[in-house]
């Protein structure tokens, strides 16, 4: 029978033009119209003609069909004659709104509320066309690209409101992600991946969303969402039932792992209009997601890697953990398109058994090792359970063979890695859950950690210096190598004590040099530090101390040995690189064979990583320290007293009867000092 919301349609498609009919334009389908017409309205309602009714009349008749629609309880829909005409057009969409024409025969009032309409490109046209069978999919599926309520905005609805330092470990990196539901039931999951590229569901969002004022939204895709379900049996079946969200919930106590919770199921009579039914029972993981959708194949398929990160992205928690660390990587280049996949996915708490609680080593810090782990959790073909054989090996894409046992009682396990019962089949795949990670365990982790002490989180120190984090844990580390037990028949470690000396008075100033944080945001350093001998080298014996006698002197070189950024001797001690100092001199890197030289000093010593905070290189001279910058060190202090860093550890200065003789000798050493000739770039020490 035809709805007097067939003719608010009708009006509102020849007014504006937003809602194109073009299945509906053959002679038959008017006459039809025509004649339905006739029978469900009286003249006395409404008078259809061959030209457009006077604007009065269609406003009527469109807030009488929408009080009589509403009270009917027939289904809100958005306002879509405020999109202009042409609009579907320049954005390439026209196609997809060309579908509306399934709603003619629908009950439906318009709202004033908010709405997104996500629309899919031209360039992803349905496959195959849908036919006047297809009517009822059709419909659902427009339904699931319409958001009533909300007006999306992709710029500050997934912005994060963190500071910027901030690392939410939840989300991939500082985007928070945004779910909203559709007038079909069905859960919308947008967010902002590592490249900047907004996806919803998987699907990539083509450009900014396109206002419609007053209060719309326009979002264009790069392809349909749910397809899988258009493709299937959607009508009648289970899939209707279930969200798509579901979600882990706690352990009941057995030696499996956490069931899996369905989120919320729909009634086969509410299912149009977007009504929540009751809560769904606990599923076992290995089979939720066929309960969701039964992801029967088709003739369409798409890609694995696609269907993968959307099934993922259904899941509310669980194995959100896995699907970052995946989007992090991105190996989706990897995979190809035809081919077919079977991954191996464990849950959450198979990474957080690595993350350290307060501070410490993450391995998942480390970017190629999280790369290789991802890769060795696939193989290539479609493996299900029901075909697996006791002692079966395969290779991952990461190179690593997998082997699969089967115990007596049945019980399936990966390299001694429990597999949960039941496939979860997708489009050219299939997803089997296990109980941990695959080749990672401590003796791996461990042997990370060396490698890559400069991903590892440092403790909260609040000696020597608070304020100066890197510049307290540097202490620490060079003061536990002056103190560290020689091995037998080796030769002495350089040592660091005039170093430290120096750092110790100098610090009230380094420590406000040097500062932890920026404006809340981590600062990284690099400390080229001299070891003793290159101090002792510096000046004749019997003379001061330059670094003891001059404090303005001592900070201005100590500055000018660090640097505000971390540097890694390969990939940034690059021949003739230029480095600024913290002090603003500037500093020139030279390579020859294996020798790196910052200025003329060599690096004996390259990479001593100071946690997350920075690293040390050992050089064997004191930087920007002239004989000349010494000698005028010297004579602007000549009333002070020879201490060679002798003096006490508050900086203060012997003084006496020996005052005199001293001023007189410091003058003499410095006629010698200027005359000392250098033997492979140090000074002679005269005996």
């Amino acid at each position: 029978m035809m709805s007097t919301a067939f003719i608010y349609l009708l009006l509102i498609g020849a007014q504006v033009g937003a809602l194109p009919v073009e299945w509906s334009t053959s002679d038959s389908a008017l006459i039809e119209v025509t004649t339905k017409m006739e029978a469900d309205v009286t003249a006395g309602e409404v008078e259809v003609t061959s030209q457009l009714l006077d604007d009065v009349i269609v406003d009527d008749m469109i807030i009488s069909s929408r009080q009589k629609l509403q009270s009917a309880g027939g289904m809100e829909f958005p306002n879509t004659a405020i999109i202009p005409g042409d609009l579907t057009e320049q954005l390439s969409v026209d196609g997809f709104f060309s579908l509306w024409f399934v709603f003619l025969d629908d009950d439906v009032f318009t709202s004033d509320k908010e709405f997104t309409i996500l629309a899919p490109s031209n360039s992803a046209p349905m496959r195959p066309s849908p036919t006047a069978e297809d009517k009822d999919r059709v419909r659902q599926l427009l339904l699931n690209h319409i958001v009533l309520g909300r007006a999306v905005n992709l710029s500050s609805d997934l912005s994060s409101t963190s500071p910027p330092w901030y690392k939410d470990t939840t989300n991939h990196g500082n985007k928070k992600p945004l779910t909203v539901t559709t007038l079909g039931g069905r859960q919308l999951h947008l967010k902002t991946r590592k490249d900047g590229t907004a996806v919803v569901n998987g699907v990539k969002i083509v450009g900014k969303e396109v206002r419609v004022p007053p209060n719309g939204v326009i979002i264009v895709l790069e392809d349909y969402l749910f397809m899988d379900e258009y493709h299937g049996d959607v009508e009648g079946s289970e899939s209707q039932l279930f969200s798509a969200i579901p979600m882990v919930t706690a352990s009941d106590g057995s030696d499996h792992f956490p069931m899996i919770e369905l989120g919320t199921a729909f009634d086969d009579d509410s299912v149009g209009g977007g009504h929540l039914g009751a809560m769904v029972k606990n599923e076992p993981v290995g089979s939720v997601l066929i309960d969701r959708q039964k992801l029967n194949l088709t003739d369409v398929s798409r890609p694995f890697y696609e269907e993968l990160v959307e099934v993922l992205n259904f899941l509310r928690s669980g194995t959100s953990d896995f699907l970052r660390y995946l989007e992090q990587v991105n190996i989706s280049s990897l995979f190809s398109d035809e081919e077919e996949y079977t991954a191996f996915i464990p849950m959450d708490d198979s990474f957080a058994q690595w993350y350290p609680i307060d501070w410490g080593f993450n391995p998942f810090d480390v970017e190629a090792f999280v790369k290789e782990t991802m890769m060795n959790h696939f193989v290539r073909g479609r493996v299900k359970q029901k075909d697996i054989i006791d002692g079966q090996s395969l290779t991952t894409l990461g190179g690593k063979t997998i082997t699969f046992s089967l115990s007596p009682a049945g019980q399936m396990s990966v390299n001694d890695v429990e597999v949960f019962d039941g496939d979860t089949l997708v489009s050219l795949g299939n997803i089997q859950f296990v109980g941990d990670l695959l080749f990672v365990n401590s003796t791996v982790v461990r042997e990370l950690n060396a490698r890559h002490r400069d991903v590892e989180s440092a403790p909260l120190v609040t000696t020597p210096w608070y304020s100066s984090q890197f510049l307290s844990h540097t202490y620490r580390e060079l003061s536990t190598r002056q103190h560290a037990p020689i091995p037998a028949g080796s030769s002495s470690p350089p040592s660091f004590s005039l170093a430290l000396d120096y750092i110790n008075r100098t610090q009230p100033q380094l420590r406000d040099d040097l500062p932890s944080h920026d404006d809340w945001k981590m600062i990284t350093y690099t400390f080229f530090v001299p070891k003793d001998s290159a101090f002792v080298n510096l000046w004749p014996q019997d003379t001061a101390d330059p670094f003891v006698i001059d404090d303005q002197f001592r900070r201005d070189i100590f500055l000018n040995h660090f640097v505000r950024r971390r540097l890694y001797h390969d990939r940034d001690l690059v021949d003739g690189a230029v480095i600024t100092m913290a002090g603003n001199r500037t500093a020139t890197i030279s390579r020859d064979g294996n020798v790196t030289k910052i200025n003329d000093a060599i690096i004996e010593e390259a990479d001593i990583f100071i946690y997350n905070l920075g690293t040390v290189f050992v050089i064997d001279r004191v930087l920007f320290a002239s004989q000349e910058r010494i000698s005028q060190v010297l004579a602007k202090n000549a009333d002070r007293i020879p201490s060679f860093g002798l003096a006490g550890m508050d900086g203060a200065l012997l003084a006496g009867p020996a005052v005199d003789e001293s001023q007189t000798l410091v003058v003499d050493l410095l006629d010698e000092l200027a005359t000392t000739q250098s033997t492979a770039g140090k000074l002679v020490i005269r005996e």
